[in-house]
């Protein structure tokens, strides 16, 4: 409990999956730095921290990168299969690494080119459940999709830098409170969902984020929706207004032609 309500830092994790295919991992780490220097640490020692927990983490990236490599190379040298071959040579290098800081918080971010190189890399074999559903309206198709945060279980990066800091920064680090995220990025307004929250990025995309209940993570159901026309009944629809207008403006004409045809008569 101390260390829940006096920690003088927090380790929150996202993982976010983009439009383009890519899936990115993302761990901040913040520090508080009056309270670790109300804690007895020196100017100094809150400098090799900060320079330490930089270094802990672009480590850790670089190992997930070396690891992809070697699983590859390995798996090379005990397959003949060439479309095999193909596609562990197409994995190769298949993850990035970035890191940034902003006063107290630091980030450091692993990114996978594509879902193939994601699971091959955790070793997933399941397939991504998704359900798709369809409410039909007179005007529109509301079409649903459910699918899950199949990621959050395999969250490397984030286990790695917690394992590392609870070794050596147990009394700093809040690993309770921290907040785990998934993020879903699309170029469409028109896709919604039931994220905790939807924000548009200086990009011009939408993030649909969900804060995910960590003893649940991997039931949590994430959910889509957006509305496709019916083109036919618009269509048709669109027909018949016309039709009636110029009916309409037809029985209007031929009255006015009868009712003139009849005062010149008079």
């Amino acid at each position: 409990m101390a260390v829940c309500f006096c920690a003088c830092g927090e380790i929150n994790s996202m993982i976010i999956t983009n439009d383009n295919g890519s899936i990115e991992e993302i761990v901040t780490i913040t520090l508080d730095n009056e309270e670790i220097l109300n804690k007895g640490y020196s100017v100094n020692q809150l400098l090799e921290l900060k320079n330490s927990i930089k270094a802990e983490a672009k480590n850790q990236a670089k190992n997930m990168k070396d690891n992809l490599n070697a699983k590859i190379d390995l798996q090379l040298l005990t397959t003949t299969d060439k479309d095999t071959i193909k596609t562990l040579q197409s994995y190769y290098n298949g993850i990035s690494a970035f890191e940034g800081e902003e006063e107290n918080v630091y980030s450091i971010k692993v990114v996978f080119k594509d879902i193939n190189v994601y699971k091959y890399y955790y070793g997933i074999s399941e397939t991504s459940k998704a359900e798709m559903k369809e409410e039909k309206h007179f005007f529109y198709n509301k079409v649903y999709w459910y699918g899950s945060t199949m990621y959050i279980k395999h969250r490397g990066l984030c286990d790695a830098i917690k394992t590392v800091y609870e070794e050596k920064y147990s009394d700093l680090i809040n690993h309770n409170e921290g907040k785990l995220t998934y993020t879903y990025v699309c170029d469409l307004r028109r896709e919604h969902s039931n994220a905790d929250y939807i924000t548009k990025g200086e990009d011009f995309k939408y993030y649909h984020t969900w804060v995910i209940d960590k003893e649940n993570a991997t039931e949590q159901t994430i959910m889509f929706y957006y509305n496709v026309a019916n083109q036919t009944n618009c269509i048709l629809v669109c027909l018949a207004i016309t039709f009636g207008v110029a009916l309409i403006l037809g029985i209007v004409a031929i009255t006015l032609h009868f009712v003139k045809k009849k005062n010149r008569k008079e």
